[in-house]
């Protein structure tokens, strides 16, 4: 287990010793990730593999070259079956002390700031994991899906008979007015480019 916090003094330390760490967690250990799980797996199962090597930025902040590697077990959000997801992440991070030291980092977008002089490796990778995620997780192929292995396996012949966790998708009617608001906007961009 990651130690909670390290020290601004610790950091350098490692930082100027080049120090590497590989560990293993539990996404159990990480909760604004473990909300995002598929539900029926257990997070104490799934384990992430972090890496960190330790160094001197060239504004002398130390920095934090960082990896995580392993699978993270989703929901689909076209089946809301299980996705296991890969993760192939890597992150460099400077770590600033001050606000003052934040404004002067040439690359203000890669630099994090230790707040009360410390610094959580385990916060730190759970935001690098949680903006590598997809918005809406997928299966790649429909083939994938949990959606059309219950259709080819007669649960229905049809969308229409589908009843996924006791809800059954909206279908248009027949005779239903589809509206498509910017079916005309092609031909007024054209207008609007010739007088």
């Amino acid at each position: 287990m990651l130690a909670d916090h390290i020290g601004m003094p610790k950091l350098r330390d490692m930082a100027g010793r080049s120090e590497q760490l590989i560990v293993d967690i539990r996404l159990q250990d990480l909760p604004r990730l473990e909300g995002l799980l598929y539900p029926e797996h257990e997070a104490s199962d799934q384990l992430i593999r972090l890496q960190f090597v330790f160094g001197r930025g060239a504004q002398g902040f130390p920095e934090i070259n960082g990896s995580a590697s392993g699978f993270i077990d989703l929901r689909c959000q076209r089946c809301l079956g299980s996705l296991s997801w890969p993760v192939d992440l890597e992150f460099n991070l400077a770590v600033a002390e001050s606000e003052e030291e934040l404004a002067a980092s040439s690359e203000p977008f890669d630099t994090v700031l230790a707040s009360d002089g410390m610094i959580s490796l385990l916060e730190l990778t759970e935001d690098e994991l949680l903006a590598s995620l997809p918005l809406a997780p997928m299966h790649e192929n429909l083939a994938d899906c949990e959606l059309k292995g219950l259709l080819a396996n007669g649960a229905g012949a049809s969308l229409d008979s589908l009843d996924v966790a006791g809800v059954q998708p909206a279908m248009a009617a027949p005779g239903d007015d589809i509206r498509r608001p910017f079916a005309g906007l092609s031909s007024l961009l054209k207008q609007k480019g010739n007088p």
